[in-house]
């Protein structure tokens, strides 16, 4: 049976490295395991490249600054280098007109939030 961690965090600058992470995995017999970035970090590269380098291993959920108007065209651009989640908190809401704009691109996406 394939086990999937749903929730993990790593990070070279505040959790442990993916290395750190995978060596667990393997230690646990977890095969794969979502990583999620961490609120208030908008810089998901890491993420987007550990699950590149991984795909057998890892997908990633990323965090896009939901005040800044460009948010759901950034949202897009993550999607399109490998991002398959958006972390957003349920009360998160986008600037302009549309309050809910972050959640339908996201849902035009096809991903979960």
């Amino acid at each position: 049976m394939l086990i999937t961690d749903a929730h993990t965090h790593a990070s070279p600058i505040w959790y442990e490295p993916v290395e750190t992470l995978l060596a667990a995995m393997d230690v646990h017999g977890v095969g794969t395991a979502v990583l999620v970035q961490m609120m208030g970090q908008f810089d998901n590269s890491y993420l987007l490249e550990c699950a590149h380098q991984r795909p057998d291993r890892f997908v990633a959920v990323v965090l896009v600054d939901h005040q800044h108007a460009d948010a759901p065209r950034r949202l897009e651009d993550l999607v399109r280098h490998g991002a398959v989640g958006l972390r957003l908190e349920p009360t998160t809401r986008s600037p302009g007109a549309d309050p809910l704009e972050i959640w339908r691109v996201a849902g035009q996406l096809g991903i979960p939030v």
